[in-house]
């Protein structure tokens, strides 16, 4: 019952917000830092958060080393970059993509 009715809701507190980065982000971190077939290899995250979509994704880099990169630790040699393709993409661009490849 804590959790229903409230997708989506616009806040930054994680405390009334049910759709979270535990939900999302999270679990791609876990899986990349957890599973051997990402460690000496070079991986590319690629998301589609749009600056127009609010004042901290516009804030975001367009291309960084992922969080669950480790490319520095002489053990692990985990090299993961972030990519976020559709940054500065409108709205109606990311339609008229998905349209064209009828996604």
């Amino acid at each position: 019952l804590g959790t229903r009715r409230r997708f989506p809701q616009v806040s930054a507190n994680l405390n009334v917000r049910w759709c979270s980065g535990a939900l999302k982000i999270d679990v791609a971190a876990a899986a990349l830092r957890n599973q051997t077939r990402f460690l000496h290899r070079r991986t590319l995250v690629l998301t589609g958060e749009r600056a127009g979509e609010g004042a901290a994704r516009a804030n975001y880099a367009f291309f960084e080393p992922h969080r669950a990169d480790a490319r520095r630790s002489s053990a692990l040699r985990r090299h993961v970059d972030h990519l976020r393709f559709v940054q500065q993409w409108s709205e109606t661009d990311v339609w008229a993509i998905l349209e064209r490849w009828r996604i």
